[in-house]
């Protein structure tokens, strides 16, 4: 009886693992943030591990959008008197 218990403890970890989910921080290209730049449909993120797509081919290739958030893109700081700040869009996505 414990032997059957342990070979179903050891094939019940191993489904676990590929049960398993991985992350990616995926970003829009910077554009200027006097010009509003809208998530749409078409709109392309750069991700590490899941290439660059919009949303809807993310979520055909298996991800899942967990959270989109807007972001003021600088360097170091304030950008430099007259310099017009950036923004980009980033989300975080998951596979199941």
């Amino acid at each position: 009886m414990h032997k059957k218990v342990l070979v179903l403890l050891v094939l019940c970890s191993f489904s676990s693992l590929a049960w398993s989910a991985s992350g990616d921080v995926c970003r829009t290209a910077p554009h200027s943030a006097m010009a509003a730049a809208p998530l749409t449909d078409k709109t392309v993120f750069v991700c590490p591990n899941a290439g660059s797509n919009t949303i809807s081919q993310l979520y055909q290739k298996g991800w899942r959008v967990v959270q989109a958030i807007p972001q003021m893109v600088t360097s170091g700081g304030m950008p430099p008197s007259g310099q017009v700040p950036t923004q980009q869009w980033m989300i975080i996505v998951e596979k199941l």
